[in-house]
């Protein structure tokens, strides 16, 4: 719908009846459209009174309606009867009994028996009969073979010291033997030796 506006001394238009709302159109401004015999205001027209009729507001919302609570029925809590309290009976008070203690036997520690050259002795003693008889060898083989079983005898009586004496007297004794047998050989080779080389010449 093409409508034309009166103001200010002048005609303008046509608009349309957005165009109305933006230019601020009053309810006495004048107006004319196709229909109109003349020019109206705009609050009397039934094209632009919609523009100046107020909207009715909405119903107010509905209160909620509120039940009345049901009453619950009241249940009463059992009632409980405190525990009777039985006598306490003591028992007699006994003594103690103690048991003596069990006197451990006292074991002394002891070193290990100190290793002898014994069985050397004995080896040196069969060689220096064996080989060119050899008697000093031999004799000294026999005291190894004597020191040597001292060893043994006198750890087993506890006499620590006297056996790691009879110990080294053993290996002294077994080595001397060896170094006169070896002595003792190397003469007799010389000896054979040297004696072979005068029945040569």
């Amino acid at each position: 719908m093409n409508i034309f506006v009166y103001r200010n001394g002048k005609q303008e238009g046509p608009f349309g009846l957005d165009d109305l709302q933006k230019l601020g159109l009053t309810p006495d401004t004048m107006i004319w459209y196709k229909g109109l015999t003349e020019w109206t205001r705009a609050s009397q027209c039934d094209a632009t009174a919609v523009l100046f009729s107020q909207p009715e507001p909405p119903a107010p919302p509905q209160q909620p309606q509120y039940q009345q609570p049901v009453e619950q029925p009241c249940y009463q809590q059992p009632q409980y009867q405190q525990p009777v309290e039985q006598p306490c009976y003591q028992q007699p008070y006994q003594q103690p009994q103690y048991q003596q203690p069990v006197e451990q036997p006292c074991y002394d520690e002891l070193p290990p028996c100190p290793e002898s050259s014994k069985t050397l002795a004995i080896v040196l003693t069969v060689l220096a009969v064996i080989c060119c008889c050899n008697i000093p060898a031999m004799v000294f083989g026999i005291l190894g073979i004597s020191k040597g079983s001292d060893v043994s005898k006198r750890y087993a009586e506890g006499d620590i010291e006297g056996a790691e004496n009879a110990a080294k007297q053993c290996k002294t004794f077994t080595l001397i033997g060896y170094i006169v047998w070896i002595l003792g050989l190397v003469a007799s080779f010389v000896y054979g030796f040297l004696s072979g080389l005068a029945q040569g010449f």
